[in-house]
C-alpha cells in the first residue's frame, strides 16, 4: 500500500466519522452545545486568567 492509498483510506475514514458525529449531534442538541461550551472554556478561561500577565516565560507557566 503505498502513500496515496493510505492518504485515500484516511480520508474515507475522516468523512464516515464526521458524518457520524453529525448524527449524534442531531440526535442530542443540548449535550452537542455544552460539549462545545465545555472545550472553549477549556480554552479561554486560562487565556483570560493570565491575560495581565507580560513576560512571556510566565504566562505560559500559568496558563499551563
Amino acid at each position: 500500500m503505498d502513500l496515496r492509498d493510505e492518504l485515500t483510506l484516511l480520508c474515507e475514514n475522516a468523512k464516515r466519522d464526521t458524518k457520524e458525529l453529525y448524527e449524534k449531534a442531531k440526535l442530542h442538541p443540548l449535550m452537542s452545545l455544552f460539549f462545545i461550551f465545555a472545550v472553549v472554556s477549556l480554552i479561554a478561561i486560562p487565556h483570560y486568567q493570565v491575560s495581565k500577565i507580560n513576560d512571556p516565560t510566565e504566562k505560559v507557566k500559568e496558563e499551563n
